[in-house]
């Protein structure tokens, strides 16, 4: 099987739950848009909570293709509230491992997807603010488009 995740241009459906800082847990949905361009490839993407009133996250990541023979790259991404996020993306057999530190350290993270097919992967994160998890998901990622 080879990744169509982040290599292949496409439109995924995400569908699963988030946990928040006070450990409510929530269903969430959303979607990730994978788009190549000539140096960068974008994985835009929102997750709503779905509340009386739904709550919805917005990322943009500007990820540096994977050079021929590397198993890794980095990305950055530009929150509102949380400001620059720096990562690294390992590729490990059936699954991207991924961390981050926003500048400044503060905020910290990680999360893996493992491929189950080629149009799903599994999502599981978390999302630390000093020494306080704020957030954990676990969601299914799968393939419209």
């Amino acid at each position: 099987m080879h990744h169509t995740f982040l290599f292949e241009e496409g439109l995924w459906r995400a569908e699963g739950f988030y946990v928040d800082g006070t450990n409510t847990v929530l269903r969430a949905e959303g979607t990730i848009r994978i788009t190549h361009e000539e140096a960068v490839w974008i994985n835009q993407g929102s997750l709503r909570l779905l509340l009386p009133t739904p709550v919805e996250f917005q990322n943009r990541y500007e990820i540096v293709p994977f050079e021929e023979g590397r198993d890794y790259t980095t990305w950055h991404s530009l929150n509102p509230v949380i400001g620059t996020l720096l990562g690294k993306i390992v590729l490990v057999d059936d699954s991207f491992i991924s961390q981050y530190e926003s500048q400044g350290g503060h905020y910290t993270g990680s999360e893996y997807l493992l491929q189950v097919s080629e149009s799903m992967y599994r999502n599981r994160g978390f999302a630390f603010k000093d020494d306080r998890r704020i957030s954990s998901w676990a969601v299914e990622l799968t393939r419209v488009e």
